[in-house]
Formats: structure tokens, C-alpha cells, sequence
């Protein structure tokens, strides 16, 4: 039966991801002692802030470089306790935190919303 959309909490978020300019530019050692860095500590981050990740999908098997017709590359399934939350979480992406900011190298959109009604998850 068909429920009328209606906000629950958890509220369910799609994170969407893709790399920049900059990350194609960086050198393989920019990668990996600022730009992952500065990714993991932003995942880390997430989660302390309270998003419960319940899946992830990083489409790279057949895509190399700028993603084209969907415009993003790595997507995030989660749940979140409220919009408040959500919004500090995705501030979290344009913060500067030791010196690193993910943003500079990685570009992310949030939808919210709720679980398919007639799946179970």
C-alpha cells in the first residue's frame, strides 16, 4: 500500500561524489598526502557526527576520469537523525580541518528522503 511521503527519521541521504579539476592535476604524491587525507578525515568526520553508512558504490570498474553522463563517481547510502544534522554534515565537506579540505579535491550533492515504500530496506 502506498504511504504518502512523510518525514521520518532517520531521514535516508544519497551522497554523490566525484573527483575535480584537482584531482586529475595532483600528483600521485599530492594524492596521497593530501587529498585522501583530507577524504578519509572527512568520512571519519561523517560518521562521528552521527551519519550510519549502509552502503557505498565507487563505479570505477568502467569509468576512467571526469564521470560524464551521471556526473558523479562514488555514491554513499545513509541515514542521519535529523536535517540539522545533515546540513552540519555536509558543511563538514567545505571545512578546513588540519590544514586540508576535501572540497578542493572531491565534489559531493545530498538528496534526502525516505526508503523505497514497498521495499523493506
Amino acid at each position: 500500500m502506498y504511504d504518502p511521503p512523510a518525514l521520518e527519521y532517520p531521514i535516508r541521504v544519497m551522497f554523490f561524489g566525484a573527483c575535480r579539476e584537482t584531482w586529475y592535476a595532483a600528483s600521485d604524491q599530492e594524492r596521497e598526502e593530501q587529498a585522501l587525507p583530507a577524504l578519509r578525515a572527512l568520512l571519519d568526520d561523517w560518521r562521528a557526527m552521527g551519519l550510519e553508512v549502509i552502503a557505498s558504490f565507487d563505479d570505477d570498474y568502467f569509468l576512467v576520469g571526469q564521470p560524464g553522463s551521471l556526473q558523479y563517481a562514488f555514491f554513499i547510502l545513509a541515514e542521519v537523525e535529523s536535517m540539522e544534522r545533515l546540513v552540519a554534515i555536509v558543511n563538514r565537506a567545505r571545512t578546513t580541518v588540519d590544514d586540508l579540505r576535501a572540497d578542493r579535491y572531491f565534489r559531493f550533492e545530498a538528496r534526502a528522503g525516505r526508503r523505497l515504500f514497498l521495499l523493506e530496506n
